[in-house]
Parts: C-alpha cells; structure tokens; sequence
C-alpha cells in the first residue's frame, strides 16, 4: 500500500517512514506542510495515510484530511495533541499519541490492510 506521511518534525518523518516501510508499504512523502501533502494526493495514488496534527508554522493538517476523507483514504493521526483537542470532525479517526510506539502504527497498518 501506499501511505501518505505528513510530519514536519525531520527525524519523527524518518521514523514514521521506517516504520511503513519495515510493515512492507511505500512511503509516500513524508510532506512538512499542508501545501505538500495536498499537492501529493493529487499527484499520487494514496491509500491511507498518518497525519500529524499540528505543523509548522501553526498550520494544521485539516485541510489535507478533509481531502482525504472526501476521497475514502483511511487516515490516523501522529500527535502529541489530546484527543479533545482533535477538531471534532475528525473525532472518530484513530490516534496514536507521540511519542510514537512503532507496535501501535504497525497495527494500524495491519488493520487498514484488513479493512478492520
């Protein structure tokens, strides 16, 4: 599958790559920003993707998980944030808190590959 990374933290994108790539799936990106991320849904196929919430510059990716709900892309989000501090149309996707527990993104990645 392809996964969609947007992390802005340099070494935290690495890691998140690390992790999808030792589960088997290309790495899309990662992306830093909104803009990134947006213009790699359009240009790529995306099959899920792991969002972190918060971005440089206070840039949040909602935008960039709108588009990909619009689209049906399974998404999770990579965040430090609280789960009350997710914007409320986006409550019902999973998130993994940071930092980030390999197992816990592998088993997504196992789930989104099962359609559980």
């Amino acid at each position: 599958m392809n996964i969609l990374v947007v992390e802005d933290e340099a070494l935290v994108a690495l890691l998140v790559q690390e992790v999808v790539e030792e589960a088997g799936h290309a790495c899309v990106g990662p992306a830093a920003s909104v803009g990134e991320a947006c213009a790699l849904i359009d240009s790529c196929h995306v099959d899920a993707a792991l969002l972190d919430i918060w971005l440089k510059d206070n840039e949040f990716v909602y935008p960039a998980a709108q588009k990909l709900a619009s689209r049906g892309v399974t998404f999770a989000f990579v965040s430090a944030r609280a789960a009350d501090g997710i914007d409320p149309a986006f409550a019902d996707r999973p998130l993994i808190p940071k930092p980030m527990d390999e197992r816990r993104v592998k088993g997504w990645l196992e789930e989104v590959v099962s359609g559980r």
